[in-house]
């Protein structure tokens, strides 16, 4: 869970190079990840400091298995804006598939 929460601090402090670390190298992820943060990046000024003052709320959290876990949660800025992370563990190390979040699929 420590990852997940590590991802979206990262994510609402619009620090795209560090959460860049946690995420699942692949073509797919890579360009999730990619177009998500040109997104962000052209928010107001005043809408990326409601994020960086944000909270995470987690919702719910549980291992499908061993090697991957759901992450449900929303910030305080956008309650009603539930997100669903999967991280899987690859080689010891838990990253995030964006993969899931998209498409919504195990």
């Amino acid at each position: 869970m420590e990852v997940a929460r590590a991802f979206v601090r990262n994510i609402l402090d619009n620090n795209f190079k560090e959460a860049e670390q946690y995420l699942l190298k692949d073509e797919v992820n890579t360009q999730i990840f990619e177009r998500f943060k040109k997104q962000y990046s052209e928010k107001d000024k005043a809408v990326l400091e409601k994020y960086k003052n944000a909270d995470i709320i987690v919702h719910e959290k549980s291992y499908v298995t061993d090697s991957v876990f759901i992450f449900n949660y929303s910030n305080s800025y956008m309650m009603d804006n539930k997100t669903v992370l999967k991280l899987v563990r690859i080689d010891g190390k838990w990253l995030v598939d964006l993969k899931y979040t998209i498409s919504g699929n195990l």
